[in-house]
């Protein structure tokens, strides 16, 4: 090749990449989620949601869209995904710095352990609290989620470089596997005679949780003692694990065919208003006593 057809094959191959860097400069650009700046949330208290098992980070979405619909506070979502070696991966960015963040986590194995759940969550705040000055977080945990959150505020919740868990609600989360604690139909709680290995995971860390703490846990009875999955005494096992421990506890039980697992967190309006009032109506008075604040 000639000189002069070199130089015209590089001026051809400069005009050409010139021509496209204008074409793609002309279409709208999308900002990799690594370059657009993290918001702080040192004043924020995000709520920040599992799925149970076989769950992925969207299953929550339209449980919180629904109890959340009176609120006039806006609200930001944010998907997160951890793998099964807890790397953490942003799914979106938080931009609106005015609303509240609502993060919805999905593991990557939606059946593993609830001490692997417990780990990664764990990666997670802390990642939470490098990149967006996370202080504090309420949890909310569907199912076996509901056991992640809980084994995580045990074991995690007063460390140091760690967000400080405020609130916690576990909706159908069965702390004695799928086991009743007994045989009583009255939910005599003082007969363990069925307690599993399984619900001492929860025992013996409880006295690690953070005393000014926060509980709401829910359970549902369809007419058999359960959720047609998770019996009564399962889901309120809880209170084997949090009372004494913590600065408040409720339980509340939901009735009848909504109750049913999944119907605890599909267009339940008992659900809904209790998980609500709870997040956001509980204030403590003067005399050191919880009640819920009128609109």
């Amino acid at each position: 090749m000639t000189l002069f057809k070199k130089i015209s094959f590089f001026t051809t191959c400069l005009a050409l990449c010139f021509f496209l860097i204008s074409c793609r400069s002309a279409l709208p650009q999308t900002q990799n989620s690594e370059t657009v700046p993290k918001l702080n949330l040192s004043q924020q208290t995000p709520l920040i949601f599992l799925h149970g098992s076989g769950g992925s980070e969207t299953d929550l979405i339209p449980f919180a869209e629904d109890f959340l619909s009176s609120s006039p506070e806006p609200v930001e979502i944010l998907k997160v995904q951890i793998s099964a070696t807890n790397k953490i991966t942003y799914l979106n960015n938080l931009l609106e710095p005015d609303s509240l963040p609502l993060i919805f986590v999905g593991f990557a194995n939606n059946f593993a352990d609830i001490e692997d759940w417990s780990q990664g969550l764990a990666v997670l705040l802390r990642d939470l609290k490098e990149t967006y000055h996370l202080n504090s977080a309420n949890l909310i945990g569907f199912s076996n989620g509901g056991l992640a959150v809980t084994h995580y505020t045990e074991l995690f919740g007063t460390k140091e470089g760690y967000p400080e868990i405020k609130k916690l609600v576990t909706i159908g989360a069965p702390y004695n596997d799928l086991e009743p604690l007994n045989d009583d139909a009255t939910l005599n709680f003082s007969d363990k005679s069925k307690a599993s290995e399984y619900l001492d995971i929860f025992l013996k860390p409880k006295s690690q949780l953070p005393p000014s703490l926060q509980v709401l846990a829910i359970a549902g009875d369809t007419g058999q003692n359960s959720d047609d999955i998770v019996p009564v005494s399962s889901a309120l096992a809880s209170r084997l694990i949090f009372p004494g421990e913590v600065a408040y506890y409720q339980e509340r039980l939901a009735l009848g065919p909504k109750a049913s697992h999944g119907g605890l967190i599909t267009n339940n309006p008992d659900v809904n208003k209790w998980v609500s009032d709870f997040l956001f109506k509980l204030a403590l008075d003067k005399t050191g006593n919880y009640f819920l604040e009128e609109n």
